[in-house]
């Protein structure tokens, strides 16, 4: 997890200190790769609620429709955000996402 974490963290402050502006979402490439990156972190728990419930379609519902509600926030809120204060949402968020790779490393 540290490698990963630490990997994406200093993409994203490389790419705002860049100041190259990525619209990987607005293409059809980037909304296929983003919905399989998630349908493989979602994989691993529709394994899980198999031995966690028996009433799996409610569960499939529950899970679907908050992971998408968060999701859908997250862009919007994302967006929202780097308008208004700039670069320095995505260097607050690399330097997070490298400060939780050490923390999960070292617990």
């Amino acid at each position: 997890i540290l490698i990963i974490f630490c990997l994406i963290g200093l993409d994203m402050i490389v790419g705002a200190l860049k100041k190259e502006d990525k619209k990987l979402l607005t293409s059809m490439y980037g909304i296929i790769i983003f919905a399989f990156s998630v349908s493989l972190d979602s994989f691993s728990t529709g394994l899980g609620l198999n031995l966690i419930t028996n009433n799996i379609f409610e569960a499939l519902l529950i899970f679907t429709f908050t992971s998408a509600s968060f999701t859908f926030l997250g862009v919007k809120l994302g967006k929202k955000l780097k308008e208004q204060f700039g670069t320095i949402t995505t260097i607050i968020g690399g330097i997070s996402l490298i400060l939780l790779g050490i923390y999960f490393f070292f617990h």
